[in-house]
């Protein structure tokens, strides 16, 4: 019964009421004057007013903090649709809750919110990461990087979330990455030309190269070579410098070795003897390209041939 009556109105006003007429009892057995029972009459009534204000006061402060809780959200909900680029979340349309109680309007847009919310984190790391990645060939590219070096995840303008914006990020990165490929391509091509030249002239060819970029020696993976504007510009320029000293070995070798054939001629020598410089004479005259013996030119088969033909030149002369 103590429980039906705190639900039923109509028990609760018979429960005053009945108390009231305990309260006229009592008053009517001691004896209040009539002035009296007004005063304390007036003052009951104040005190169930002063309830029922709190109580009206509390429940406008909490339908106000509902509402500004629903403002939030839809303010939220606008503002991560306008930032993704949507009207939609997995195909379904997000409704407009304008009607029906507060709580059925915030209960309708919470999930549509979280959703959203959770859509935009893993859009937010989709940026992250195609950002960095950018930044990282850039830096490659100027030189401003080196290679094993890592940048921190750069920050996200999160004002365009869209899939447009997105786009946009990953055709740079794919022209980043093409160009940085074809850097590669062309370094390699440069440094195959090192190696070829080192390799004829009689150099130490992971020495010479190390001097553009250490990390162009070959126990480095292709894709952690330096790929910088300096690093082709270096290249570029041994690779000239090579071929220089490969045209100016070759002609001191081709000089020495016709001059070292006349005074052969000269001396009548035989077959043995000659043989010992086949080597050297054989690219008496060959063009630039085509010699290609590892140590063809280096700098001792020079002096050997240099020896021979002042020994020989002594025996003549």
């Amino acid at each position: 019964m103590g429980v039906a009556g705190h639900n039923d109105p109509l028990l609760g006003e018979t429960t005053c009421g009945s108390l009231l007429q305990q309260l006229q009892l009592i008053w009517d057995e001691v004896g209040e004057s009539d002035d009296d029972r007004d005063k304390m009459l007036l003052q009951l009534e104040q005190e169930c007013l002063d309830v029922y204000r709190r109580k009206v006061d509390q429940a406008s402060s909490s339908r106000a903090r509902l509402l500004q809780q629903l403002a939030n959200s839809k303010s939220e909900l606008t503002r991560l649709l306008s930032s993704l680029g949507e009207l939609s979340i997995s195909g379904v349309i997000v409704p407009d809750k304008t009607t029906g109680t507060i709580k059925e309007q915030l209960a309708a847009t919470s999930p549509f919110l979280e959703q959203l919310c959770r859509k935009k984190e893993k859009r937010v790391k989709e940026f992250a990461d195609v950002q960095l990645q950018i930044q990282t060939i850039r830096g490659e590219i100027a030189g401003t990087l080196q290679v094993g070096d890592h940048l921190e995840m750069p920050h996200v303008n999160e004002d365009d979330l869209s899939m447009k914006k997105l786009n946009e990020f990953l055709f740079e990165l794919q022209a980043l990455q093409k160009e940085k490929s074809d850097r590669l391509h062309k370094i390699l091509d440069f440094v195959s030309s090192v190696h070829d030249l080192c390799s004829v002239l009689g150099m130490d060819f992971l020495a010479t190269v190390t001097e553009v970029h250490p990390s162009l020696i070959d126990s480095v993976g292709a894709h952690s070579k330096s790929v910088s504007d300096e690093t082709i510009s270096r290249l570029s320029k041994m690779v000239t410098e090579l071929k220089e000293e490969k045209v100016k070995r070759l002609g001191k070798i081709q000089a020495l070795a016709s001059q070292l054939t006349d005074l052969w001629n000269l001396m009548d020598a035989t077959v043995e003897e000659r043989q010992l410089f086949d080597h050297v004479t054989c690219n008496m005259s060959s063009t630039l390209d085509r010699v290609t013996v590892p140590g063809a030119l280096a700098l001792d088969v020079i002096d050997q041939v240099k020896m021979c033909f002042l020994l020989s030149a002594s025996l003549v002369y």
